[in-house]
């Protein structure tokens, strides 16, 4: 084979984006109401990982203490044709991650338009053995799909007319917004779960 007489091109690595504050909010804007804006709404105020959002229960959320926050305990991931919860990244990435008052919001949003849906399905209601607890799920109970998830984001800001975005972005937007607000960055680095 000729082509491995070759050699390759050397591209630099793509620059993240790093949404300003105001972006931030025309990103949450163009999301349509419900539960895309609300998990587009938590990635920017809290960091977390597609996964971790997909992965997280009720049991790992308090929403009614005085000090409101989420408990990163495990991610969910696709193995094998199937949802599992898996271990986070790191040791790092089992984290408590305080919560403001927009991601308070829009996870006590959730509580009440999961238990419409729940209503709403009854016998149809099926969570997968395991996984009964999900914070985020489909209208029958399942694990949301990330791929899915990804492509209603994407879908959202091309009809809005504003440029593409991975939900990695929202995690970086999280990171801005803390150091634009004067957090330290070893601070900042503890909330995104960085190992090291």
């Amino acid at each position: 084979n000729v082509a491995r007489l070759a050699d390759a091109p050397h591209l630099p690595p793509p620059q993240p984006v790093i949404l300003s504050p105001g972006e931030t909010g025309a990103v949450i804007a163009a999301m349509p109401p419900g539960q895309l804006r609300r998990l587009v709404i938590l990635a920017v105020r809290t960091g977390l990982r597609q996964g971790e959002q997909l992965g997280l229960t009720w049991d790992d959320v308090d929403l009614d203490a005085t000090s409101p926050e989420l408990h990163v305990r495990q991610a969910l991931q696709w193995q094998c044709g199937a949802y599992f919860p898996v271990p986070p990244k790191s040791d790092a990435s089992r984290r408590a991650v305080p919560l403001d008052t927009e991601a308070l919001e829009a996870l006590r949003d959730e509580r009440r338009a999961q238990r419409e849906r729940q209503l709403a399905a009854g016998p149809r209601w099926r969570p997968i053995p395991g996984l009964e607890a999900l914070v985020f799920t489909t209208s029958s109970g399942g694990p949301r799909q990330g791929t899915s998830v990804t492509k209603r984001f994407q879908e959202a800001l091309a009809a809005a007319g504003l440029p593409r975005l991975t939900w990695h972005g929202l995690r970086a937007a999280h990171g801005a917004l803390l150091l634009s607000a004067g957090v330290d960055i070893t601070v900042v680095s503890r909330r995104l779960g960085h190992s090291g």
